[in-house]
């Protein structure tokens, strides 16, 4: 039996694993203790990512549709004819008629990544649309708009003197920088026992574990975040808790930002999230007293039509208590790879925009939410093709019957995806991809959730199934295959001509010369260390601003009416529910992870229904039929579905107005049975 070590890729959290290989099997997987990113711990998902590689709907030859049937063919046959055809309706309808749709498992797939882009950028096309928009893009596109630039700002919850978890339960669920085994948690844990210095404020729906065992727990109604953060930051801004030289220094707009923030006192805040306005207050001094602090949010902050205001809010509070681009707060994480230059040259504001909605593409990506109104849309230019590549819009997107429709009327579907499922279903073609056991990867983007200065590479562990072949080689052959034109394009021509050559050229060559100019290291240098290149920890005090004033804007004139504008929620009847859809626990899983998979509706106990009992959940926008499952641990307003069940309960109409995310969390709903409606 064959030992290595290796790296899972099934979340950002890239966590170092040590596997047991035999008969191109692996065995056994466990946390690599050596790997300064997890230390030994390993999520139940990535635990159960050994098991898709063998898994009964794995994709495993080129297949093409022939009437009802998707009918096996060769590589040879499958690249040729989609090549003619995305040509041919080039041609016809110009080089907006291209869609591409990319899923999750891109975000560490560098070479897949990258040839991506660059098969949009070459293409011409602005229509690469992404999952970014169902939570990340709201907080890129505000830093973007205070900063100048677009940054992933991290929180630091490893040197704060408050971490305040917003929403969800990272240890169980296995998000972000507070799951068990990452050296920010050691580091906070190590703070509460030695110097009783790190405290934790949780607030949530939730009462969760790690919830159990913090300083205080604030339990709030789902989808509320946003207003908490506001009634946070108005508490500090009128009760002068603020650094003001700190602000003077580095900051423009604060008293606009101020005027922005007054109708959002704690009292009126208090009464939307369904607490006490002395909690608000008081979370606010905690907070702003502490000598470092930070927030770190789940995704159901931003997971919303009003994600770019929740976004505002959290860079707000930051910024208003000195813990903005501040060791111990959050800040911008450069890695060991720096990308910014990269990520500056895609500026939103010079971005392409969605055909419905106005959406402006954000690090290249437009929101996938318009993906069904671009092909379903009457202009003669609207998408005719659409290529999916690692990513199954009916389990990410809101509203499947309109995705439905949609998918059904392009006239070329192609899907490129390691497992089947309901969109290949419905492909014209269907073309397999290598799941990343099988592929030799490299992660240059290994910085979103620690502040290492790191880098991970692995050879493959396990040969690809029959003719599984990986994303980037597949892209490759598309691209040139359909021949495109090297002027003109969405982006102008010098990306279009940039995007060509990425999409053709020997990108593992170029990674090499990447590799070698940052860090005087070979890709094979790399991949020969077991736990990858570890430089030491991140400066967490840079502080790299673009605008002209070198100046942070605290209120940026692009969103002012968004702020201004923002509306309280509606209140919710006296004996209805809100939905929680976004809380990534072990049971909210993808349900391939799962070790017992069950879809189910979580409610409080003290509402009568009995475990396993069926219910329709209600929303505005749709209903579904589950089984109950109790927990005492929920809000007794709330309840709660995995987000990948719950997509036709989603508002998929009235998005966020600049990164068109829908609203996941949140949502009024009711619960009926035979007999009775709560």
């Amino acid at each position: 039996m064959a030992q290595t070590n290796s790296y899972c890729r099934a979340c950002s959290g890239v966590c170092g694993v040590h596997l047991d290989v035999e008969d191109n099997r692996i065995q056994k997987i466990s946390g690599d203790p050596k790997n300064s990113k997890n230390a030994g711990f390993l999520c139940d998902v990535g635990r159960a990512s050994i098991t898709l590689t063998d898994h009964p709907q794995r994709l495993r030859t080129p297949a093409k549709r022939v009437g009802t049937a998707l009918v096996p063919t060769s590589w040879d046959e499958a690249i040729s004819e989609i090549g003619q055809q995305i040509q041919t309706l080039g041609r016809q309808h110009g080089q907006r008629s291209l869609g591409i749709l990319t899923g999750d498992s891109l975000a560490h797939n560098t070479l897949g990544a990258t040839r991506t882009a660059a098969f949009a950028l070459g293409m011409g096309t602005p229509n690469l649309f992404s999952t970014l928009a169902l939570e990340s893009a709201p907080l890129l596109y505000v830093a973007e708009q205070m900063l100048g630039h677009v940054a992933p700002l991290q929180a630091d919850v490893g040197r704060a003197h408050v971490t305040i978890l917003l929403g969800g339960d990272q240890e169980q669920a296995g998000w972000g920088p507070m799951q068990s085994g990452t050296i920010h948690l050691q580091a906070m844990r190590h703070f509460q026992k030695t110097r009783r210095q790190a405290k934790l404020i949780v607030i949530g729906s939730r009462k969760t574990p790690l919830a159990e065992e913090a300083d205080q727990f604030v339990s709030i109604r789902p989808g509320t975040e946003l207003w908490f953060l506001l009634g946070m930051a108005h508490a500090i801004s009128k009760g002068g808790w603020v650094d003001k030289q700190y602000l003077d220094d580095g900051f423009d707009n604060l008293e606009r930002a101020q005027e922005w923030l007054e109708p959002w006192q704690p009292a009126r805040c208090a009464e939307i999230c369904g607490v006490e306005a002395e909690e608000i207050s008081g979370v606010a001094l905690k907070f702003s007293r502490a000598a470092m602090g930070t927030i770190a949010r789940s995704p159901a902050l931003t997971s919303s039509r009003n994600g770019t205001a929740a976004a505002w809010a959290w860079h707000t509070v930051h910024a208003l208590t000195a813990n903005l681009l501040r060791p111990g707060g959050v800040y911008e994480s450069t890695g060991l790879v720096d990308m910014h230059p990269l990520v500056a040259s895609f500026p939103t504001e010079k971005a392409p925009r969605t055909r419905v909605g106005d959406h402006p593409s954000v690090l290249l990506q437009a929101p996938a939410t318009r993906m069904a109104d671009d092909i379903l849309h009457s202009d003669p230019d609207s998408m005719r093709s659409l290529i999916c590549i690692g990513a199954d819009p009916f389990t990410v997107l809101p509203h499947p019957d309109r995705t439905r429709e949609a998918l059904k009327a392009v006239e070329l579907l192609v899907v490129i995806d390691k497992m089947g499922g309901p969109t290949t279903q419905l492909a014209d073609w269907v073309l397999p991809a290598t799941h990343f056991w099988e592929r030799e990867d490299l992660d240059l983007i290994d910085q979103m959730v620690l502040p290492a200065r790191s880098l991970q590479a692995t050879p493959a562990v396990l040969s690809p199934p029959d003719q599984a072949r990986a994303e980037s080689d597949i892209l490759k052959d598309v691209f040139e295959a359909s021949n495109p034109g090297k002027w003109g394009g969405s982006w102008g021509t010098h990306l279009t001509l940039a995007g060509h050559w990425l999409a053709t050229t020997d990108l593992r060559a170029q990674a090499d010369r990447l590799l070698d100019w940052a860090t005087n290291l070979k890709l094979d240098d790399v991949l020969s260390m077991p736990q990858g290149v570890d430089n030491g920890e991140i400066d967490r005090s840079t502080w790299r601003v673009s605008h002209p004033s070198g100046k942070i804007d605290l209120a940026p004139e692009t969103l002012k009416d968004t702020i201004t504008s923002l509306k309280a929620p509606s209140a919710v009847a006296a004996h209805s529910f809100l939905l929680d859809t976004v809380s990534w626990t072990a049971d909210a899983a993808p349900q391939w992870a799962r070790k017992n998979p069950q879809v189910f509706v979580a409610v409080h106990p003290s509402h009568g229904f009995k475990k396993g009992q069926q219910v329709q959940v209600t929303t505005p926008h749709g209903t579904l039929e589950l089984p109950v499952r109790l927990d005492e641990t929920l809000r007794v307003d709330t309840i709660q579905i995995p987000y990948e069940h719950a997509n036709n309960l989603v508002d998929a109409i009235e998005l966020d107005p600049h990164t068109g995310t829908p609203q996941r969390t949140g949502i009024p709903a009711s619960i009926q049975t035979a007999s009775q409606t709560r």
